[in-house]
């Protein structure tokens, strides 16, 4: 078996610095950012240092060389096995979207760093043993790429996709078994260093993964890579009369979104015993269970009925059987795709306050605007022609984008504006 990442070297002059830089992106005005970067200077105050964070064209010019600073020292306590992190803080946060409660992980800014250098230096494995649909945390594979596979998949081969299944695994990230990740790890990797990073950073985590990790994401996916490739291995034999056999497999499309899981196949039997034995295989080799809300269902279809109906809305549900697929955020019907409606309820709050904010003349407040800018995704990607000119989203998104960039602007200039002000006086 060739192992991974053998060449990859994490101490070299130029690999620490760029995920340095990748880990703080869109982190900069954030006072954790500051007051790490400001302990690693004495040239500035924690005050000046937030000023220049603050500022995009003085960071890009000053910044630099306080990364290569972070960047040496980094490396010699990689290099010397002499890591320490300050300890992770826990606490209960509730989900925005479906109103769990998660107890979320807060990582230091220098976790966050040694996280990202971690996931660079790993790449060639993520790359190697990651399911090509296995989605989250792989760029170009998320919520969007997600929809568009299973769009395409019941779309274009009906004839493979009559039946699916749609299950989630019990508290993933809490129930990964370490000692069993630890030993995938160093069967797969060949690369002391890496390894030991890798595994200092995992034990710090409290009971099997940080959900707030960034590393845990990517692990995730590994540690149910091999449950990927069983599942799409499971076939059946089908003897003819002739005496001849014939191997079919049980599922033809498989989806893994995290720990969320979907299977979709041509018979109900077969996706039901596909099912069946991915439970058990999750549970003999990774000790993981579904939850019990797991259902199985035909993917939604119409028939043709002669009857006559006043508008198209009543024609549409009489002529609907089985459901759709309802993953990701988006619910995927044969041949269109809606917005779930949790969060269609919470994007059309917000653009109604932002609409009425426009027509009384008055300026919608920031925190609104953010949430008008973060929902036209969902409008953008799905078939929402009507609701779109209805609550007049594209107007609504360019006013919430000009208020963005004015309060952006008096942010940086009346910053500058004032440091002036004060060198003068």
């Amino acid at each position: 078996m060739k192992k991974c990442c053998k060449n990859v070297n994490i101490l070299a002059d130029d690999f620490i610095e760029d995920p340095i830089y990748e880990a703080l992106d869109e982190k900069w005005k954030r006072p954790d950012v500051a007051k790490y970067l400001h302990g690693r200077t004495s040239s500035m105050s924690l005050q000046a240092m937030k000023r220049l964070l603050r500022d995009t064209d003085e960071r890009d010019l000053m910044v630099s060389g306080l990364i290569r600073t972070v960047a040496e020292s980094l490396r010699y306590e990689i290099q010397n096995r002499e890591l320490k992190v300050e300890p992770i803080q826990y606490g209960w946060r509730r989900d925005g979207i479906n109103g769990k409660f998660r107890e979320i992980g807060v990582e230091s800014v220098k976790q966050l760093i040694l996280d990202e250098i971690a996931s660079e230096g790993l790449d060639e494995l993520w790359r190697r043993k990651l399911g090509y649909h296995q989605y989250a945390s792989i760029k170009g594979k998320g919520q969007l790429g997600g929809k568009r596979a299973i769009e395409h998949q019941i779309r274009k081969k009906y004839a493979q996709s009559r039946y699916a299944w749609k299950g989630d695994v019990r508290k993933c990230y809490p129930s990964v078994d370490i000692r069993k990740l630890k030993r995938m790890l160093e069967h797969d990797v060949k690369n002391e260093v890496l390894l030991y990073l890798v595994f200092f950073l995992i034990g710090t985590y409290k009971q099997g993964l940080n959900i707030g990790s960034g590393l845990s994401q990517f692990l995730c996916n590994y540690y149910l890579s091999k449950a990927y490739v069983y599942v799409l291995s499971l076939h059946k034999t089908r003897k003819h009369r002739d005496g001849t056999t014939e191997s079919k497999r049980l599922v033809f499309f498989c989806i893994f979104y995290m720990d969320d899981i979907l299977l979709i196949g041509a018979r109900e039997a077969d996706v039901k015993r596909a099912a069946r034995a991915l439970e058990k295989y999750l549970l003999k080799e990774y000790g993981l269970t579904i939850k019990p809300d797991a259902d199985l269902f035909p993917i939604d279809y119409r028939i043709k009925t002669g009857n006559k109906y006043e508008n198209y809305r009543e024609k549409d549900k009489a002529e609907r059987r089985g459901k759709p697929i309802d993953m990701m955020g988006y619910v995927i019907y044969r041949d269109h795709t809606e917005i779930r409606s949790r969060i269609f309820l919470r994007a059309r709050r917000a653009y109604s306050v932002a609409w009425y904010c426009m027509k009384d003349g008055v300026e919608i407040p920031l925190e609104i605007a953010y949430k008008c800018i973060s929902y036209y995704g969902w409008f953008k990607h799905t078939d929402s022609k009507y609701v779109k000119d209805k609550y007049n989203i594209d107007a609504v998104c360019a006013a919430a984008k000009r208020r963005i960039s004015k309060h952006a602007k008096s942010e940086i200039y009346g910053t500058s504006a004032r440091s002036a002000l004060a060198a003068c006086q």
